[in-house]
């Protein structure tokens, strides 16, 4: 991961977080995610699964292994984020899930377990009608979680063509 300064673009530090890279189904190289940040630090996703927390000096503040209770395979393009936790997709033919995780602490809030398939997407954090909600989208199908509970709240299937939207 690296910072640039946005007025003119200087490096202001790298960090390896020292992670494998992960493969996917395929055995090709999984794509690196695009990390979220927030006013208390950068949270990214890499290899085997691993999420770290840095602070916006590039100290790590956390790091986290998902375990394969959470869903350790097909890691998603991205995480996103609300106010208090970053949310990792893994849609996997062997199983899939959605994870939040806490902010400051990188525990585990909820994990909602989903019918299993195989795509490449990023979760995406809206608010409908004065509702927070996570909605993802993965071969066939749209869902929408609470994002403080895991709790699906709405899902619409049978659709075609959505195997790898963001």
């Amino acid at each position: 991961t690296t910072a640039l300064r946005l007025t003119d673009g200087q490096r202001l530090w790298t960090k390896n977080c020292d992670a494998k890279p992960t493969k996917n189904h395929l055995g090709k190289w999984a794509a690196a995610s695009t990390p979220v940040v927030d006013t208390s630090g950068v949270y990214v996703l890499g290899g085997y699964h691993e999420v770290v927390a840095l602070k916006h000096d590039g100290e790590v503040r956390w790091r986290r292994g998902l375990t394969k209770s959470e869903g350790t395979s097909g890691a998603t393009a991205s995480l996103a984020q609300d106010e208090a936790h970053v949310f990792a997709l893994f849609n996997h033919q062997a199983g899939s899930s959605l994870v939040a995780l806490n902010k400051q602490s990188g525990t585990t809030t909820w994990t909602a377990t989903r019918d299993s398939s195989a795509s490449a997407t990023s979760p995406i954090v809206a608010c409908i009608d004065g509702i927070p909600q996570v909605i993802v989208s993965s071969a066939g199908m749209v869902e929408s979680y609470d994002p403080s509970a895991g709790r699906r709240l709405w899902w619409i299937g049978n659709l075609a063509g959505n195997i790898a939207p963001v």
